[in-house]
């Protein structure tokens, strides 16, 4: 079959295409959002239990013996390799729990605020392409749940 090129800009100017046999009349962009991921970073209550329970694998791995739970509820215990163990020595160092715990939230809003500055939450990501405009609402609906703002239909062009 013989393939068609449509594109479409987004706000910022920036041309996307798409190559295909299919017939495309809308394209979905949207943006990150800044406040969304900062929120979800700084959620103590949503990465409490994860960071806690990494703490407990590392200082597990770092002493050298590692006992865990199969699924049937039994324990088992397994002695840890050196590279495992110095990965895990690494990770945790001469911290406290609490200590760890706040490591990791600045971390992850650190990895935001970089994105910030790097300009990440004003680029325009692509959804999708769609046939018609009602699909292209579509991916609108679809998609609000992952934090995406901004989100502009633009008629393809070929």
């Amino acid at each position: 079959m013989t393939k068609t090129t449509f594109f479409a800009y987004d706000p910022n100017g920036v041309r996307h295409t798409r190559s295909t046999a299919r017939v495309y009349t809308h394209t979905v962009f949207a943006r990150h959002s800044y406040d969304r991921e900062l929120a979800q970073a700084m959620d103590n209550k949503g990465w409490l239990r994860t960071d806690r329970s990494n703490f407990h694998y590392y200082t597990q791995m770092a002493s050298g013996t590692y006992t865990g739970t199969w699924a049937n509820g039994e324990t088992y215990t397994r002695d840890v390799s050196p590279k495992d163990m110095t990965n895990a020595q690494s990770k945790i160092g001469t911290m406290t729990e609490d200590e760890y715990v706040a490591q990791c939230r600045a971390e992850r809003i650190a990895v935001v605020e970089n994105r910030k500055e790097d300009g990440y939450y004003n680029r325009y990501v692509n959804l999708g392409w769609c046939g018609r405009r009602q699909l292209a609402d579509g991916v609108i609906s679809s998609h609000r749940q992952y934090g995406y703002v901004d989100f502009i239909v633009v008629e393809a062009s070929k």
